[in-house]
């Protein structure tokens, strides 16, 4: 890896036992440094994540369904959770845990973990003793918590974040940020990303002075109307970039104008009852 932050983090989680939290804005490489790391790694290891989408995108399954956790408030110091012989030889064994978009993660839950963890491998040990690597920004999704949840939760805990559960208080971690964005090249359109990020939106940022993309560039080179405040398709009879309403796109009935068809649509859906495979990945990885 060339980037200094990434290759500390590969280290980190290649040859020690160190937990890690790896942090930074989209784009960064966290996605891209958990697949080398799977690749590459002899450790055994268990992706999870907290929601389904989030464990397909990293090719693990849910928190939930790995650890047999039912949805709503967890009790405290509850062992009896049922488990396979196969399941929980794979808690037995396991060497590190990796959970992905960690923000999402509520307080209860990951002391969830840490007493499944606990059960199955050292007793004293926050985990188990199990190396995590929590992976995630915490200025993207945040944990979702009821007004009755959280009515009971606030009892125990400070906020309904990851970083308030017990178990991370008990729990030394080595925090590596990634700063260095990949994704995007256009600098004027990393720094409108950042300030969203932070809430720091200004006139500058509402109107930057060179377009964000290329063909918007050429549009003004070329000295189109309302190129700058465009009006989004089909909410009313506007001229477009052309100057012209007939350049609107139609509805779905084949209607001119732009205008959205305020009939409500249903369609129906058959699988393909011959070709499984996204039913099997759905199946194995959030239903396991």
């Amino acid at each position: 890896m060339r980037n200094e932050q990434l290759e500390l983090a590969y280290q980190y989680a290649m040859y020690t036992q160190r937990n890690i939290f790896l942090t930074g804005k989209a784009g960064t490489g966290k996605t891209t440094f958990l697949r080398q790391l799977r690749n590459d790694s002899q450790k055994r290891m268990i992706v999870v994540a907290p929601t389904g989408v989030a464990a397909i995108n990293a090719n693990g399954v849910t928190i939930h369904s790995f650890f047999q956790l039912a949805p709503g408030l967890l009790p405290k110091n509850d062992n009896k959770f049922q488990f396979s012989k196969h399941k929980i030889n794979i808690m037995r064994s396991l060497d590190m845990l990796v959970i992905d978009e960690i923000s999402m993660v509520r307080c209860d839950l990951l002391d969830a973990i840490d007493q499944i963890l606990r059960r199955f491998q050292n007793h004293n040990r926050p985990f188990g003793g199990v190396q995590l690597l929590m992976i995630g920004d915490l200025q993207q999704l945040a944990p979702v918590a009821s007004e009755e949840e959280w009515n009971i939760l606030k009892t125990t805990y400070q906020t309904p974040y990851f970083f308030s559960s017990r178990a991370w208080t008990e729990t030394s971690f080595t925090t590596i940020e990634l700063t260095k964005v990949f994704r995007q090249k256009n600098e004027t359109f990393i720094s409108v990303l950042n300030k969203v990020r932070d809430n720091t939106i200004d006139q500058q940022t509402r109107h930057p002075e060179q377009p964000l993309h290329p063909r918007l560039q050429a549009a003004r080179q070329r000295g189109l109307h309302n190129i700058d405040n465009p009006q989004l398709p089909g909410t009313g009879d506007q001229p477009d970039a052309h100057g012209s309403a007939e350049n609107l796109p139609r509805d779905v009935h084949g209607n001119g104008g732009g205008r959205i068809s305020r009939e409500l649509l249903s369609y129906r859906c058959t699988a393909d009852t011959e070709d499984r495979r996204t039913g099997d990945v759905l199946q194995e990885r959030l239903f396991a």
